[in-house]
């Protein structure tokens, strides 16, 4: 397996993971009372495994376009390129 795919998936657990450790939080602790953690309000440890996250899942829509325009099916790509940052807008913006 190439260490681009690893980055990419290991990424994508490591957000799913950050969302539960969110999760678990938020019942008591003091920085998440008002139903946000910012980043300045996080501490180190967990701005880096954030950023490792959203870096991790930038690869991995980088890496299924540019799979989906080798395999020729460039459709695929162009809805993928369209509708993933249209989601994580959604899910950034409306799901509050």
């Amino acid at each position: 397996m190439k260490i681009i795919k690893l980055i990419g998936i290991s990424a994508v657990l490591l957000f799913f993971l950050i969302f539960i450790y969110f999760v678990v939080i938020s019942g008591h602790d003091t920085r998440i009372e008002d139903g946000a953690l910012t980043v300045s309000e996080m501490h180190i440890t967990e701005l880096i495994l954030f950023i490792y996250a959203i870096i991790g899942s930038l690869i991995g829509w980088f890496y299924s376009i540019k799979t989906a325009v080798q395999n020729k099916h460039k459709w695929w790509a162009a809805c993928v390129l369209i509708f993933w940052p249209l989601s994580a807008i959604y899910l950034t913006i409306c799901v509050r």
